[in-house]
């Protein structure tokens, strides 16, 4: 049945490529990849251009960050949650190079990311990756980089626990969850470099908690982390 709704959707969006990537409802806005509503919608942050923002206030006294920041705020029902929900489950692609480009003009604008010698998405199990096909950061890091210029470097962290998902749980149940589910990669030299985390929705923040603290391992000179949406 999902195949079936996947073939659907992909046939649609060949016979209509001009509709909003959130929605799939509304023609396009003028040089826009969402509607006009859509676009209204959306509730981008102010994260890249304050220093002490709620991201980084969230993760504060947890890992030792130069910065972080989402592009936009998570919110029940809304278009970010159907951005995510069919780049992660309906395998839509373009919605993810859409938002990594967004993403990265953001944070190529911040006075408070500079220099970054590679990208890391936070990586998800091998046996998801192959059910899924894709691992949804490494599309928006990949559009991200392209925007950019910067490496992505895809195993330098390793997943190597297929742990329950993190909806429903709460902080604590949360970061146990977590809590040993990712491993630096011992053949990836990381000393003295600085490291872009980037993940597709950050909520209470242990799983970029746990990839930070594994990095750290490595002894890089700075981590930032960067995230499609963060709750509010």
């Amino acid at each position: 049945m999902r195949k079936l709704m996947h073939l659907w959707k992909d046939m649609l969006r060949t016979l209509y490529p001009d509709l909003c990537i959130a929605c799939d409802n509304m023609a396009k806005a003028q040089t826009s990849s969402f509607c006009v509503q859509c676009l209204h919608e959306l509730p981008y942050t102010d994260h890249f251009r304050i220093k002490n923002n709620s991201l980084i206030n969230r993760l504060a006294g947890r890992v030792p960050l130069e910065h972080a920041g989402a592009l936009l705020y998570f919110r029940e029902r809304g278009p970010v949650q159907r951005i995510l929900h069919k780049l992660k489950y309906g395998h839509d692609i373009k919605a993810g190079v859409i938002i990594g480009d967004l993403l990265a003009r953001e944070i190529l604008s911040s006075p408070f990311v500079h220099k970054v010698d590679m990208i890391v998405p936070v990586p998800i199990h091998e046996s998801r990756r192959r059910e899924r096909g894709y691992n949804q950061c490494e599309i928006i890091a990949n559009a991200f980089s392209e925007k950019c210029g910067i490496p992505v470097v895809n195993d330098v962290i390793i997943k190597n626990i297929h742990n329950e998902s993190q909806t429903g749980k709460n902080r604590m149940e949360r970061i146990e969850n977590v809590r040993l589910a990712y491993t630096l990669n011992p053949l990836r030299q990381i000393e003295g470099m600085n490291i872009l985390v980037l993940d597709d929705v950050v909520t209470t923040g242990a799983t970029v908690e746990a990839c930070c603290l594994e990095l750290l391992k490595g002894n890089p000179s700075s981590i930032y982390v960067a995230a499609l949406a963060s709750e509010e």
